[in-house]
């Protein structure tokens, strides 16, 4: 079985990087797919381990278990009521300002071939997300006399709420979808990204 890369721990904390393409923990019982949860469980089996947070199963990054009930249960306070600072690094298609925010209504749960709305209105169902952004670096695919090369940025990203592909959907409404997503962007950019 697999291991995980294990960061940091004391008596309260695990702190774990998770690979790409590797769940947080699984959608429901019937879901076979082995998760970080999973192997953490295996890892630490004399250990109790409460999932604080969640990645989507794309992003690689820091992942933060607790060991005892009271501390999962006011980390996962701190979570919802958006007193945790998460930064997200990116590469976006496109030549987006310096810096800037993406503010829009989304579901909770749409998916890549749903509406983006952009302002401030709340569909049903729909809640406001709010990501900040700056841009880091500017780069340009190799060009040829035929076809011009592509812009792309690298930027990061503090999202000040948690939506279903929050940052996914915000760049891609905004017109900078992230390079090699195969869910929200185009089939020329994802030719592009390879």
């Amino acid at each position: 079985m697999a291991r995980l890369k294990i960061l940091h721990r004391d008596r309260d904390l695990l702190v774990i990087h998770k690979p790409s393409g590797m769940k947080t923990y699984r959608d429901s019982a019937k879901d076979k797919e082995l998760s970080a949860y999973d192997i953490l469980k295996k890892q630490f089996a004399e250990t109790e381990i409460f999932p604080v947070h969640r990645l989507d199963r794309g992003t690689c990054g820091l992942l933060l278990f607790a060991l005892r009930p009271v501390v999962a249960n006011l980390l996962q306070k701190a979570v919802r009521e958006e007193k945790v600072k998460k930064t997200y690094w990116a590469l976006v298609w496109g030549d987006p300002p310096v810096r800037g925010e993406w503010k829009a209504a989304l579901k909770s749960n749409e998916g890549p071939k749903d509406s983006f709305k952009d302002g401030e209105s709340q569909g049903k169902g729909s809640k406001l997300a709010l990501t900040k952004f700056r841009t880091l670096g500017r780069f340009e695919t190799e060009g040829t006399e035929e076809e011009p090369g592509k812009k792309f940025s690298w930027i990061e990203c503090q999202p000040k709420t948690g939506r279903y592909h929050q940052i996914r959907r915000h760049a891609q409404g905004a017109g900078f979808p992230l390079v090699g997503d195969t869910d929200y962007s185009s089939p020329e950019l994802l030719k592009a990204s390879k």
